[in-house]
This record gives C-alpha cells, structure tokens and sequence, in this order.
C-alpha cells in the first residue's frame, strides 16, 4: 500500500483536491474552501496597491515614481514629513516643441504625485489641497484605485 500525502484521500494527488477538508482546531471544527482566485484583488491592502501603481508606472517610457512613506516617530507626537504628501512621487519627461511655453528648452520634467486609496477610503483634507495645488501649477495628481488608472493617467487616457 502507499503511503497517502498527510490530508490526501484516495485518488487525490498533491495540489488538486477534489473537496474541502475539515481542520480540527478547538471546539468547533472550521471547513476550509479552496481560494477565491478574485480574492488578492478583493482584499488588496494599501502597501499592495502603492507596490503595484509604482512597478506599472515606472514601465511607462519616460516615467519614474517612488514611493514615499510618511510616518510617526515611535513615542512622538509628530509626524515625520509633510501632512498631506502622496503616496507615490515622480516626474514624467516632457519633450519642448514648437509651440511649447516659452523659455522651454530640451526636455523638462512634470511633476507626478498619486494619492492611493482602497476600499471605502477617503483623501483627507490635506491631501486633497496638495493635489489641487500640483495640479494648479502643470502637475499630474489624481486619487488611484487602480496600477491601470495611473497608467492611462500618465499615458493621457482618463
């Protein structure tokens, strides 16, 4: 007779099962289904999302973004950094032309700042001014949900 894989019935081999399978823990017994393949995009945390929109943006010719963390000092009340900053910074490069803003020469650079937000949440007050004062002045702002928003984003598709 050979031997099984630990929680394997008859006929089943490793990685396909064929029903859930019960794990005893404790009082109650807890049946486990195999994984919702939607369930990485269902439960995506910021980290993720921040990770993702800076990997597809910097494959955009021309772009490069980072992350930026801003947070408290352990013990302080203080943050460390400016309330309001984005999660992801960068600039895409534009090229000057004719009918470019005066005094343009070569290539420049605008300025790209994303606030990302997943589920329910909101931009703050003041991330919501620091958006509108970037966009005031020639930058790229928006509030991301998605890698594909910032990509059509940066590529000039709503």
């Amino acid at each position: 007779m050979t031997k099984l894989a630990r929680g394997l019935e008859p006929g089943e081999s490793p990685g396909q099962r064929t029903r859930p399978y019960v794990r005893s823990g404790g009082a109650t017994s807890r049946i486990e289904h195999p994984r919702d393949p939607l369930a990485p995009l269902l439960k995506r945390t910021h980290g993720d999302l921040v990770r993702a929109v800076v990997s597809a943006c910097n494959l955009v010719p021309g772009v490069f973004v980072f992350p930026v963390d801003v947070a408290r000092a352990k013990g302080f009340k203080r943050t460390l950094g400016m309330t309001g900053t984005p999660d992801v910074l960068g600039w895409r490069v534009v090229q000057c032309g004719y009918g470019a803003a005066p005094g343009c020469l070569g290539d420049t650079a605008q300025f790209i700042a994303f606030e990302c937000k997943v589920g329910k949440d909101k931009l703050r007050i003041e991330q919501r001014a620091f958006l509108d004062k970037l966009m005031v002045h020639g930058g790229i702002a928006a509030e991301i949900r998605s890698a594909e928003q910032a990509v059509n984003l940066l590529r000039g598709r709503s």
